[in-house]
This record gives structure tokens, sequence and C-alpha cells, in this order.
């Protein structure tokens, strides 16, 4: 089946190099929209809302949680794509080591600059509200980061 040991050997060590890469990457992972997210998402724009004691606060909270919405959907978007590529070339024979490693290393910039964002924003809404809101929001905004989590499985 294999005339060429070399090539199975080399597409071995490309499928753990990718493997490592993507752990490392992703965590392992493909985003799906579920419906916890949405509900996290959710929960968050209502506590926002109802958090502001004028309609100009509430407009501000609320515009700072639609970016954040925006950013975690773009994350979920380029992840996505990126492992649809990933998975392409891994099911491609004919990959080669340097393409595999061009894909992981043209997502990681992207991967990082989206969570810069979403780290600026979140600063954003801290720096809105008073400690006790910040604490209201912050257990919000960490069930919103679990279900993004949770809504990661393993890799098909």
């Amino acid at each position: 089946m294999y005339d060429k040991p070399e090539k199975l050997v080399s597409r071995r060590r490309i499928i753990s190099l990718a493997v490592a890469s993507l752990l490392v990457i992703s965590g392992c992972a493909r985003f799906r929209r579920d419906s916890d997210l949405e509900q996290a998402q959710n929960e968050l724009r209502v506590l926002l809302e109802d958090i502001a004691d004028s309609d100009a606060e509430r407009a501000e909270l609320v515009s700072i949680s639609q970016r954040i919405e925006t950013e975690v959907n773009a994350l979920v978007n380029a992840q996505q794509e990126f492992l649809s590529s990933f998975d392409d070339q891994l099911n491609s024979y004919d990959v080669s080591e340097q393409q595999v490693m061009a894909t992981v290393n043209s997502f990681t910039p992207q991967r990082v600059s989206m969570r810069n964002n979403l780290l600026g924003l979140q600063s954003e809404l801290q720096a809105a509200l008073t400690p006790d809101e910040w604490a209201a929001v912050l257990e919000a905004l960490n069930r919103k980061g679990a279900a993004l989590s949770s809504s990661t499985s393993t890799l098909s």
C-alpha cells in the first residue's frame, strides 16, 4: 500500500506536529455555536441593561456588550475557518509540513489579536462599573467564558 516508508514517517511526523500545535493553539477544540453561549451572551446583555441608572449609561454598557458579542462571534468564526483549513490539509496526502506550519502560524497572531481585543473590552466594561456591579458582571463573564469553553468539543 505504501511504497515509500519515508513518506509515511513524514506524514506521521506532520500529523504529530499538527496535533501538538493544535493543542497549544486551540485547546484541542472546535467551536460550535451553542445555546449555552447564546444564553450567556443574553444574560450579560440583560444584566448590563439592569445595572444602568440612565439611558446614556445603558447605551454605553449595551454597546460594550454588543462589541464583546461581536468579537466572540468573530473568534468562533475564525477558529472554525482555521480548523476547516487545517483539517483539509491533514486530509490531503500531498500536504507538506511547511504548509501545515504556515496555516498554524498564520492563525496565531489573529487569535492573539482577537483575545487582546476581548481583554480590552473587558477592561473598558470594568472601568464603566462600580466594584459591586463589576463583581456581578464578572460572574456573568465567567459563565460566558465557561459556555464558550464548553461549546468546544473534540476535533471532527
